[in-house]
């Protein structure tokens, strides 16, 4: 045996042109009486059942109950929405792709700055490597003298007290 399930619907629609879409029966009429001779609107819920012809399940008593609720609040706050929903529905997708352009192109750009970053290390210890007169030299931190070096310009001496 099948389970009831709910879904939202997506367009404005008459309940009849619902019930002969989904295949709805007596049962379904029972079942969606939130929006029964009336113009079904976006965003409200609709119950298809699980196929039996007997009395309703619990299941079915509390997708009921649900739905009626979603009915109450789409009617009352969400009327704006409710008229407006394909414009809503247009803005979050093109917003979606916006959202996923830039993430694409931010991740572009900070790939290029870590391959920027990582030949400058390269060059970096290529340069160290060569031992240029800048590698040579202690750094400004250093105490020469606690090391026992000693640097003039092009030279490097060490020893060891």
């Amino acid at each position: 045996m099948s389970k009831p399930y709910v879904f939202i619907n997506d367009r404005i629609q008459t309940y009849f042109t619902l019930k002969a879409r989904v295949g709805g029966s007596a049962k379904f009429d029972v079942l969606n009486a939130h929006i029964r001779n009336v113009v079904v609107m976006p965003g409200q819920l609709v119950i298809v059942s699980d196929g039996s012809i007997g009395s309703l399940t619990a299941e079915e008593t509390e997708l009921m109950n649900l739905a009626r609720n979603v009915r109450r609040q789409v009617k009352g706050s969400g009327s704006e929405l409710i008229k407006n929903y394909d414009l809503m529905q247009n803005m979050l997708s093109y917003g979606s792709l916006g959202v996923g352009a830039a993430t694409g192109s931010w991740s572009k750009h900070l790939n290029g700055v870590q391959k920027t970053l990582e030949e400058i290390e390269r060059l970096y210890k290529l340069s160290l490597a060569r031992g240029t007169r800048h590698a040579a030299r202690p750094s400004p931190g250093r105490n020469s003298s606690i090391n026992g070096e000693c640097c003039l310009p092009g030279w490097m001496f060490s020893w060891k007290v």
